[in-house]
């Protein structure tokens, strides 16, 4: 069942760094944004990486067998958000990213303050996520600037509640997609990252029409805001 709010507020006070992991598939390289990377063994090296099953890069290093982990600094907000708030089933997420690459082929970004290059060794069932076991066959420090620190909210906007009253639709919030406006309900909403359609607020259907016009005119751009029912980034418009 899912966490309640207590829960999620407790487990957020747990202090994680934030990472770019990235994997190669064949011709196909990928990254995401993660936090929930740690360190488990000092001989052999090995790591854990934790992924969504809903996401592309959980497919590829589930078939690869390979991955690396790159470390952000505080001054790489950007980066996090531009490989957390994007598929690359349909994009190229390194399209103009500067990288290399190591002994498993996975990207290496050049920002990066460390990186750590691995392949599967184990991975194991955990609920909405996999664990992906890891030893580290290369790695590096390449500064020593800090660590940015997992923030959600500094880093993928802030978190939007849900009202009892309306059975837990997002008040004001409306899925605009081919000239047709409809109450966003996160619970029945098609998370797959490639989602068509914009998120709007508004006070009515006719105003996120509006404002869902003015975005494809270039005049107004998203703001992104983190679901607080399925603890995704979504860009909004207002």
């Amino acid at each position: 069942m899912p966490a309640g709010p207590e829960i999620t507020l407790a487990q957020q006070k747990l202090v994680n760094g934030v990472t770019v992991v990235s994997t190669i598939l064949g011709a196909k390289i990928n990254a995401l944004t993660v936090a929930w990377v740690s360190r488990v063994s000092y001989s052999p090296p090995l790591l854990m990486i934790s992924i969504g099953k809903t996401r592309y890069s959980h497919e590829m290093i589930a078939e690869s067998g390979v991955f690396a982990v790159n470390v952000l600094s505080h001054s790489d907000i950007e980066t996090a958000r531009h490989f957390g708030l994007k598929s690359g089933r349909k994009t190229d997420k390194f399209e103009g990213v500067r990288y290399g690459t190591k002994t498993t082929g996975s990207p290496v970004l050049a920002g990066c303050i460390a990186w750590m290059d691995c392949r599967v060794v184990s991975r194991h069932d955990a609920g909405s996520h996999t664990i992906f076991i890891g030893e580290v066959l290369d790695a590096a420090i390449k500064t020593d600037e800090a660590t940015l620190v997992y923030d959600k909210e500094k880093i993928f906007g802030k978190t939007v509640g849900f009202a009892r009253e309306t059975g837990g639709r997002m008040l004001n919030y409306y899925h605009v997609k081919n000239g047709e406006a409809v109450v966003f309900d996160c619970r029945n909403h098609d998370h797959a990252e490639d989602e068509q359609g914009v998120l709007v607020y508004a006070d009515d259907p006719e105003s996120a029409l509006i404002i869902a016009q003015k975005h494809e005119k270039g005049e107004i751009q998203p703001e992104y805001v983190t679901c607080g029912s399925c603890s995704k980034p979504h860009p909004v418009l207002r």
